[in-house]
């Protein structure tokens, strides 16, 4: 793929409704609203097969500028109204002076990956297993590990049966503690009886540890986030007829109906997500 070749995004006007009643424009098998880990995930293995139309609305923009490859220039999502949402809210009461704290979320394609520093974590098996035990069934540890392993590729000699070999994320052990202060850290750590982990990310780590992370970094040494694994140019662009990829497009309502008691989402409605409030609104209906 030419280094020059833009991105295939989708246009707003493109991707809703058409006016034509014989016309096929805004209709799609699945729509997937936001741009974030999941979303990337599933719009990329939704569309591996060519007999389906998928529609994927983020809010924000694409983010491929150079300087979100740079962990030190991306993270600053504070400067930068492109990368993230903010905004303030009071928390509990009995705090001294009911200080107002600023929340931040993540916006476009791979949305958090652009500001956090590249670390990869699963999660606490035992968080999983809970959520099982509560009624999410197939939600359980044993059950979704499976997963991780399939989407990850791990840039090493796997030492332990939970990394995968031939995923499309690529993940990486940087290797012995780069600064002499991190082992002052644990030297610290471990005298508190904290046990010290090469491996974050086995499911028989504790909770109470503390080690060293996996990093989300390509064999060119670049930020390998879901968006870049899973939606690279390559991908998109072959993809193109059936993957459709809107960036800007804020989601204002699902389109339910079916039965009141198992209703059903057949369409959302969306607008484009700039900062002028002059907005059209365009409905989009699901198959």
């Amino acid at each position: 793929m030419s280094p020059f070749t833009s991105y295939p995004l989708t246009k707003l006007d493109a991707a809703g409704i058409s006016e034509s009643k014989s016309s096929e424009q805004g209709y799609y098998d699945y729509i997937v609203v936001g741009g974030g880990t999941a979303g990337c995930v599933l719009a990329s293995c939704l569309s591996e097969d060519p007999g389906v139309k998928v529609l994927l609305l983020e809010r924000g923009n694409a983010r491929r500028g150079w300087t979100t490859r740079v962990p030190l220039l991306s993270t600053n999502f504070l400067g930068d109204e492109d990368a993230a949402y903010t905004w303030s809210f009071t928390p509990l009461t009995n705090l001294t002076n009911n200080p107002r704290l600023t929340m931040v979320t993540g916006m476009g394609l791979w949305r958090w990956f652009v500001n956090h520093s590249m670390a990869y974590r699963r999660g606490y098996p035992q968080d999983y297993d809970l959520w099982s035990a509560c009624g999410r069934k197939g939600w359980s540890y044993k059950e979704i590990e499976g997963y991780f392993k399939k989407s990850k590729r791990f840039a090493g000699t796997p030492e332990r049966n939970h990394h995968g070999a031939h995923g499309e994320r690529i993940v990486r052990d940087t290797g012995d503690l780069y600064f002499p202060s991190a082992h002052g850290c644990v030297d610290a750590c471990t005298s508190l009886g904290l046990p010290y982990s090469l491996h974050m990310n086995a499911p028989e780590t504790s909770m109470n540890v503390c080690g060293k992370l996996d990093f989300t970094i390509d064999l060119s040494s670049h930020r390998n986030s879901t968006f870049h694994a899973f939606l690279p140019q390559k991908v998109a662009s072959e993809r193109k007829s059936q993957l459709h990829l809107c960036t800007r497009a804020a989601v204002t309502a699902l389109d339910v109906d079916g039965d009141p008691n198992y209703p059903s989402v057949s369409g959302v409605s969306f607008r484009a997500a700039e900062r002028t409030k002059r907005h059209t609104m365009l409905v989009l209906s699901a198959r």
